[in-house]
């Protein structure tokens, strides 16, 4: 099954996706801290990123800027998981975005439809 990485600094947010996607049989890796995502993201296998755009330390454009910039990685399936409400044609690089709050069937939806599965 795929691994997905989730990046959010809401760690009841984070505890609540990665339980419903372990449920669905994902292999899930967590971050509340973006700073330290990126080492994971570049050393590990992911199949796909969930990634809150606005956090403390580090946002989620400067991450998805870092994972395109690497030939190993510019491929990578990223998704903003965000209450920020913008136009979504609007270019920023990511593959998908889900809007917060969702529902368990919108999360699920956009998974398989970035996975392909």
């Amino acid at each position: 099954m795929a691994t997905i990485m989730i990046i959010d600094d809401e760690p009841i947010l984070l505890s609540n996706i990665a339980q419903l996607l372990e449920y669905e049989g994902f292999t899930v890796l967590v971050s509340v801290d973006g700073e330290d995502v990126l080492e994971t993201i570049f050393e590990r296998p992911i199949d796909l990123v969930l990634c809150d755009m606005l956090m403390h330390t580090i946002s989620g454009f400067q991450i998805l800027q870092a994972v395109r910039e690497k030939p190993e990685t510019a491929h990578l399936p990223f998704v903003f998981v965000t209450a920020v409400k913008w136009d979504p044609e609007v270019e920023t690089g990511a593959t998908g975005y889900l809007f917060k709050p969702f529902t368990n069937d919108e999360l699920l939806e956009v998974v398989h439809q970035q996975l392909g599965t």
